[in-house]
Formats: structure tokens, C-alpha cells, sequence
């Protein structure tokens, strides 16, 4: 199928780097908003009005309980508009390529082409983004 002249194709792997771009994104508002309420509740700021570091958090590489409560609200926010089309394999390949398989291994998974995947993948896309993230 061709795409209009105007319109750019992007690569797949770019599409699913997407995604990971934005979970990341929703990560880090999660992160974001839960250390400015904590600034608000201690009334510690500097004179500029950064709140001051706490070592072990920014240390800490386990995503605090409030961060992944977030991100999974997020994530199932996004799964669940995917079920409203009434197609049960585009939640199945929207979790595999988050996870990090490839067309390949979903469409042997899934017992259809990869073709298929790659296709399904790009209506996850264009459902996504026609969904704001929190």
C-alpha cells in the first residue's frame, strides 16, 4: 500500500521505540508529580525554588510503589482502548512489543504473518495517539 506523498512512514522499529518513549515519559510525570507534592507537604524549597535532593530516592533504581502504580494505571489506560475495538490480538502484541519482542516472534506466537503484526501494530499506534498521556 502506498502512503501519500505528504505523509512520512516511519520504520517499525521506531514505532515500538515510540512506545517505549512514552511509557518512559509517563515515568518520569509520575516521578515528577509525586516529589512536588512531597515538596508541597514538607514546605522545603531553596531560594530558588528547587526542592533539596534526597540522595537515597534519586539513587534508588527501583521505581518507588506511587511510580509504578502510575505507569500501570497509564499502561491499562491505553490496553483498555485497545479492547473498545473488540480485537482480543492487538492487547497481546501491544504487551509482547512493550516487553520487547519482535514482529517476528509475536506473529509465530500469535500463528499469524508478520505482515499481520506489523499491521495490527501500526492501528495500535495510530489508537495511542489519539489518546492524550497523563
Amino acid at each position: 500500500m502506498k502512503t501519500p506523498s505528504n505523509q512520512r512512514s516511519e520504520p517499525l522499529d521506531s514505532t515500538i521505540a515510540d512506545w517505549h518513549s512514552r511509557l518512559t515519559i509517563t515515568m518520569n510525570k509520575a516521578v515528577d508529580s509525586i516529589r512536588f507534592e512531597n515538596r508541597q507537604k514538607r514546605g522545603s524549597t531553596t531560594t530558588t525554588g528547587q526542592s533539596i535532593p534526597d540522595w537515597q530516592k534519586i539513587s534508588s533504581v527501583e521505581p518507588t510503589p506511587d511510580m509504578v502504580a502510575t505507569a500501570s494505571d497509564s499502561l491499562e489506560c491505553l490496553l483498555m482502548r485497545l479492547d473498545l475495538t473488540g480485537d482480543t490480538d492487538l492487547r497481546e502484541i501491544a504487551i509482547a512489543s512493550i516487553e520487547g519482542s519482535r514482529p517476528s516472534e509475536i506473529a509465530a506466537a500469535l500463528g499469524c504473518t508478520q505482515r499481520t503484526v506489523q499491521r495490527k501494530l501500526k492501528t495500535i499506534q495510530q489508537l495511542w495517539q489519539t489518546d492524550s498521556l497523563p
